[in-house]
């Protein structure tokens, strides 16, 4: 499977007076696990990701990674 993301803009905040408001995003990914055999680099996605803004925090939850002997480095 490829790549799958959800995005949903950030619950309003207050701004000051004076001072533009930003939209703000939470961007969830999940990649396959034919997402390297396929040739596809995360990281291409995330350089991409921030061009188009500022990441202010990142988090890899790494429950779904197999362990090292559970993976197949020929397939």
């Amino acid at each position: 499977h490829g790549a799958t993301a959800q995005a949903a803009p950030a619950a309003p905040t207050a701004t000051p007076a004076g001072e533009q408001a930003s939209a703000r995003w939470h961007i969830a990914v999940a990649f396959g696990a034919d997402t390297f055999r396929n040739g596809m680099d995360p990281l291409a996605v995330l350089n991409y990701v921030s061009r188009l803004g500022q990441i202010s925090s990142m988090r890899c939850d790494a429950q779904a990674v197999p362990a090292l002997d559970a993976l197949d480095p020929e397939s």
